[in-house]
């Protein structure tokens, strides 16, 4: 109510109005500063509601980018599962392979041992032991061991 007396009080001492013209005057200047301050009010909520669109927009975009990344991730991850398991299953088989190979490679020793001294025992009783071998006996040797080595390695 002081807002409106100081506003008749204003408008009595610039004019010589009646009373009922300054109230009519000072109410429609309380009408024009509440229709001012309604109208920045909507404005407000307009600009604040574009605001939010905006943001809305932005999140959507952003949030169909993350579900993008994320099925990349899901379907990266899954072929680095099925090539882990692969490399895994791989390594099975590789292991079996090796122990494999060196159980055929003891039994090549204990053979090639199980040679030499059977070798040796029929040559400290031999007098044709210390002479040299003739070169067409090395030659069969050679040719049997390649032909051994050729079958190993295959």
């Amino acid at each position: 109510m002081s807002v409106l007396s100081s506003i008749t009080g204003a408008l009595s001492a610039a004019t010589g109005l009646t009373i009922r013209t300054k109230v009519e005057i000072g109410m429609g200047a309380v009408i024009i500063a509440a229709a001012a301050a309604g109208w920045l009010w909507v404005h407000s909520l307009i600009n604040a509601k574009a605001t939010q669109a905006e943001q809305i927009t932005v999140l959507t975009t952003s949030n169909a980018t993350l579900q993008q990344e994320k099925l990349q991730l899901q379907t990266d991850k899954a072929s680095a599962d099925a090539q882990r398991d692969a490399y895994a299953a791989r390594a099975e088989v590789l292991n079996q392979e090796n122990k494999a190979n060196e159980q055929k490679a003891q039994q090549y020793q204990k053979d090639s041992q199980s040679a030499r001294k059977e070798l040796a025992q029929l040559q400290s009783a031999d007098a044709c032991a210390g002479h040299a071998v003739p070169d067409g006996v090395i030659r069969m040797q050679q040719q049997a061991i390649g032909d051994f080595n050729a079958g190993y390695s295959g």
